[in-house]
């Protein structure tokens, strides 16, 4: 994966920089928001238009147990280990 399509923290809302990858790529479809923040991750759910963004909490970083098990409840966020996230994109 190229170098510019990791992007970190910023000063920016989160689902103003999809909105920006949206833009920029024209494929919301194959969009993977991957983040350790419910509330994030909620966010981004909230905004009509980012329906088609694949959302992901990552497990392994800043959230709770009771955070993971309200996310496996929801369902447009995954709950995504270590491991998966080492995986081959395709699986």
């Amino acid at each position: 994966m190229p170098h510019e399509w990791i992007i970190g923290k910023s000063i920016r809302p989160k689902h103003q920089i999809i909105r920006e990858l949206i833009t920029e790529t024209g494929v919301p479809h194959s969009l993977w928001f991957v983040e350790d923040r419910l509330k994030t991750l909620q966010l981004v759910q909230q905004q009509q238009d980012l329906n088609a963004v694949k959302l992901y909490l990552a497990d392994w970083g800043y959230n709770t147990t009771s955070e993971r098990e309200f996310a496996h409840r929801n369902p447009r966020i995954q709950v995504l280990s270590l491991s998966q996230y080492a995986q081959d994109f395709a699986a």
